[in-house]
């Protein structure tokens, strides 16, 4: 997920978040689960399908392997990145179960409402960031404060969310 700081609007991409403070900016990685938030990581690099592979091999398997991973499901959006043969071929070499997931569906994507929460609480706790550093301690001690009870009702509020995007024939939702 990215955010256009020209005009503070979200843009679509697989659970990322981009913030700029004073021309300089973070991406961030992460996920969540049934159990809660799971990690995530701050970087500055270009997003490829190698970088992607090592994000989910690094911070996404350990968490798959200590739940138990054939019930899991991995949820990510057609980003190309997601879409490509590198990528493809890492998910079935690691027999991950991937969601097929419709183009262009932030409206039915729980991550996107974290990232929602994560910008409210930021930037209504804390402005003025004095340099890159700060704000990601910030984001971060926002991150930790996501309970598992929030993850739960996003996950919960799947199907009411996919039932509505049907109704309005695959048009954009409110959150409900």
């Amino acid at each position: 997920r990215c955010l256009d700081t020209d005009n503070e609007r979200f843009v679509p991409q697989y659970s990322a978040w981009r913030r700029q403070q004073k021309g300089k900016g973070t991406m961030i990685r992460g996920s969540f689960s049934w159990y809660g938030m799971a990690s995530f990581c701050f970087t500055d690099a270009k997003m490829d399908s190698t970088i992607y592979c090592q994000i989910i091999e690094e911070y996404v398997l350990p968490l798959f392997n200590e739940i138990q991973p054939e019930l899991l499901i991995f949820q990510q959006d057609n980003a190309p990145i997601h879409d490509s043969l590198q990528t493809k071929n890492f998910m079935k070499e690691r027999n991950l179960n991937i969601l097929e997931w419709p183009p262009c569906s932030p409206d039915i994507n729980p991550m996107e409402l974290i990232w929602q929460t994560l910008q409210v609480r930021v930037y209504d706790h804390y402005n003025g960031f004095m340099n890159v550093s700060d704000m990601e301690e910030a984001i971060e001690r926002e991150w930790d404060k996501v309970s598992v009870e929030t993850c739960r009702k996003l996950i919960e509020k799947m199907d009411r969310r996919l039932a509505a995007v049907i109704r309005n024939n695959g048009g954009h939702v409110e959150e409900n």
